[in-house]
């Protein structure tokens, strides 16, 4: 009869829709955008206190602007590296206003200032990020790489392949 003609040609075409679906793959490609960020500032001799001023400044305001489940960290560097904020997310613990002089302080206590290594910063900024988030480096620097004894370009395959967004904010040299 007419009607299950109709009927197999329906059920056909839907299992044949089906395989073609599960051959595939479809899955739900949308998830939170989180995001972590790591600030890496330059205390270094090289860079004035104005200059560095400058970028705590920059520091707060983008903290500021970050979601509540978004997690930040901050870390100066000269010749060594020093963790000045731990990763920590902005909803269960805001900073209190990074200043000037606390930056001061824990640099001078914990780094040497005699030299600047960026690629050491990166490095330990890179292994400081958490997984599952959208990872984001922004480097506050002169731009000065004096220290570690390798070429920055010759890590730039390296550092483009880690998956982190490396964002630089330029600051003027002595």
């Amino acid at each position: 009869t007419k009607w299950r003609k109709s009927l197999t040609f329906f059920l056909r075409g839907a299992a044949l829709l089906c395989a073609i679906l599960a051959l595939a793959s479809l899955h739900r490609t949308h998830k939170e955008q989180r995001l972590a960020v790591v600030f890496l500032i330059d205390t270094s001799e090289s860079v004035p206190p104005v200059q560095r001023e400058t970028a705590v400044k920059q520091i707060n305001a983008a903290i500021a602007k970050l979601g509540p489940t978004d997690q930040f960290g901050i870390i100066g560097f000269a010749s060594e590296t020093s963790v000045l904020t731990g990763i920590r997310q902005k909803q269960n613990q805001p900073l209190e206003s990074l200043s000037t002089g606390l930056l001061e302080t824990l640099a001078e206590q914990a780094i040497r200032r005699d030299g600047t290594d960026i690629l050491a910063a990166l490095k330990h900024a890179i292994a400081l990020l958490p997984n599952g988030y959208h990872r984001r480096i922004v480097l506050l620097s002169d731009g000065v790489h004096n220290a570690g004894g390798t070429r920055l370009e010759d890590y730039l395959p390296l550092l483009s392949a880690s998956d982190v967004e490396i964002s630089t904010l330029p600051l003027d040299p002595v």
